[in-house]
Parts: structure tokens; C-alpha cells; sequence
């Protein structure tokens, strides 16, 4: 293997990093999913976030939804390793004014 096959394989420390604001006029963000590469892998953004916000609304606590995600992706799946964070945000975005 040469050193630039190895580089572009290789695992980065170095985060995604995107800040959004919580209220627009808009939309209201109400959660933040953080996941690895397995979850992604077999579900779009859309389809995670939508199940994350159907499940919250309906009183599911944040590490139940995590939960959920995890199955989701080895029901449709997922070989690789599975880690989701969901971080509840509702509480603040209401307090938050339209930017």
C-alpha cells in the first residue's frame, strides 16, 4: 500500500463541524443527531431525523430515540460499527428568537 491509498482510508480525530441557528422564521430545530458513518451509511438525514423527531414528539426520551436509530440501521443492514447521540434541544429553541 502506498501512503496516499493508506491517508485516504484512514480514520480523521478532525470533527464536521456546521452551526445552525435554532429558530428561524421558518423552522424550529428541536434535536441534534450525532452518528457515525454506520447509521449514515444506511439511512439519508432526512429519514434519521424525521424518525428522531416523530419518536421525540411522542415522549420518547433522547437515549431511547439513539436507541431506535441504532436498530433502524442493522434492520436495514449496516456492517459497519453503530454509534447515534440525540440531543433534545426542544426547550432551548423555544426560548430562542428568530435570527
Amino acid at each position: 500500500n502506498s501512503k496516499n491509498e493508506n491517508q485516504e482510508t484512514a480514520l480523521s480525530s478532525v470533527p464536521d463541524i456546521v452551526s445552525v441557528p435554532l429558530v428561524t422564521p421558518t423552522r424550529r430545530l428541536i434535536c441534534v443527531v450525532a452518528a457515525s458513518d454506520g447509521l449514515w451509511d444506511v439511512l439519508s438525514n432526512e429519514e434519521a431525523t424525521s424518525l428522531a423527531h416523530q419518536l421525540l414528539c411522542s415522549g420518547v426520551d433522547p437515549v431511547g430515540v439513539a436507541d431506535r436509530l441504532v436498530r433502524e440501521a442493522r434492520s436495514r443492514g449496516s456492517n459497519d460499527d453503530i454509534t447515534a447521540i440525540v440531543v433534545d434541544i426542544r426547550e432551548d429553541a423555544e426560548k430562542a428568537e428568530f435570527e
